[in-house]
């Protein structure tokens, strides 16, 4: 019988196979290995294997293409299946953890100098996944009000990358918390549809924010713009001083009515840090030994999500004021190949330089001539409308979603969300791979008004 034989596989078989990939939470080298016969996945340890009847043999390899093109068909029928016909959470899950488990078996091969062809498949397998997170987002559609992404402002008025996320955060809260702006939409005209374009201007002044050090409480944000303006406390080089002044005074001159300064338009909106939300880490898949990471996930932050929508209530029920919960969190690499042997020349041969980023990321920076693994961090924002009884969400690369109060719907929307994360694209390089990376530390910070 041909060994491989994906296409002739029934769903119940591919669902099988996806099963048994799933089981692969280690890349250390010397773990168990996959084996295929007949078109059906084994797990299995060592050349002999009298228990599942199976003498391994050379082309059993994982740098066999064929066994590559095997399980990427396996992946590939069932997301067509998924597609079609059975387009739930459960069998997203069982698709997820099968590619994370084939990511986790391919990294064992990380040492090897002729597994470019593994690094591809990884990289293809990424990217299915990015694709899967960005269409379970359009389930949340109807929720939506407003796209927009950050690197509108960042590239149309040349400013720094770092922090932009934050920065848009911090000002998208002072609408909320200040002027009772729901978004960046509302304010706007109501009869006309929403347009970019139009909040370009804002990036002038965004990049003066993006100085402010998210890792400290701010009492009134306007003061601390004002002091930093001003650098009191030598925090911003000269260069970096002379842009934003720059940015600032063209965004001045944009202005329409009155010219209030940016340190006017913050004055107020005070800045905490409250702390970990105890929500462990997301990575591509949703297993974790034998519980379920996403419904894991999900319920606790059900329960977090409805005590800030009861705070909020209690807050604006006493004095009439509204809030805004930031929430951030760090990516590292999880399963990857920046640090393979096969990576060294390609990656250092595509000019990264340490201070490379990407819009709220830092990417690779080349140490003793390897790569350093990735890291970066994102934040992302959550305010609730006792007055309507909705609820807000904005992702700086997203936009504004409007929902009900429904803390189950929330919740799942900002893991959908964060999920987009564990997914990176390189930068720079020359038919640039995916990798996946993971999300720890997730931090709650709090916008609200100056006692």
């Amino acid at each position: 019988m041909p060994r491989f034989q994906a296409d002739a596989l029934t769903i119940d078989q591919l669902t099988a196979n996806l099963k048994v990939l799933a089981d692969f939470r280690t890349e250390e080298i010397g773990s168990s290995n996959l084996t295929i016969r007949e078109g059906i996945f084994k797990k299995t340890s060592g050349k002999i294997n009298l228990f599942k009847m199976v003498v391994r043999d050379a082309e059993d390899s994982l740098t066999n293409q064929h066994v590559l093109d095997e399980i990427l068909k396996n992946l590939g029928h069932y997301t067509k299946n998924y597609r079609d016909t059975n387009k739930t959470d459960d069998c997203l899950d069982i698709l997820l953890n099968g590619m994370y488990g084939f990511l986790k078996l391919g990294s064992k091969y990380r040492d090897r100098t002729n597994v470019d062809n593994i690094a591809n498949a990884m990289s293809e397998v990424s990217k299915m996944a990015e694709r899967l997170f960005y269409e379970r987002l359009d389930w949340f559609k109807i929720y939506k009000k407003t796209t927009y992404n950050q690197n509108t402002f960042n590239v149309s008025n040349k400013v720094h990358l770092g922090g932009t996320c934050w920065a848009m955060v911090a000002d998208w809260a002072r609408r909320f918390v200040l002027k009772g702006k729901m978004g960046y939409e509302h304010g706007l005209n109501p009869l006309l549809p929403f347009i970019e374009n139009k909040l370009k201007h804002r990036g002038k002044y965004i990049a003066h924010i993006q100085n402010l050090s998210q890792g400290l409480d701010f009492q009134n944000m306007g003061a601390a713009i004002g002091n930093m303006a001003a650098n009191k406390n030598g925090t911003v080089t000269p260069e970096t001083l002379a842009s934003t002044n720059d940015l600032v005074a063209k965004y001045r001159a944009e202005q329409k009515g009155s010219k209030r300064t940016i340190e006017e338009k913050f004055d107020k909106l005070a800045y905490a840090r409250v702390g970990n939300l105890d929500l462990g880490y997301i990575c591509l898949g949703n297993k974790i030994k034998k519980r379920n990471r996403r419904l894991d996930f999900i319920n606790n932050l059900v329960t977090i999500i409805a005590n800030w929508i009861n705070s909020d209530s209690i807050r604006y029920t006493t004095n009439n004021l509204f809030a805004v919960h930031g929430i951030g969190f760090l990516m590292q690499e999880d399963v990857g190949f920046t640090n393979w042997n096969i990576n060294q020349n390609r990656q250092q041969n595509a000019n990264m330089n340490i201070n490379q980023q990407i819009p709220n990321m830092q990417i690779f920076g080349i140490i003793n001539n390897r790569i350093q693994t990735y890291h970066g961090g994102h934040k992302v924002a959550f305010g609730y409308n006792p007055d309507t009884k909705k609820c807000y969400f904005m992702d700086p690369n997203f936009g504004d979603w409007e929902l009900p109060c429904d803390p189950q719907i929330v919740a799942s929307l900002i893991y959908w969300v964060l999920k987009v994360y564990t997914v990176i694209k390189e930068k720079n390089a020359q038919n640039p791979r995916y990798f996946c990376a993971m999300i720890n530390n997730i931090e709650h910070s709090l916008f609200s008004t100056t006692p």
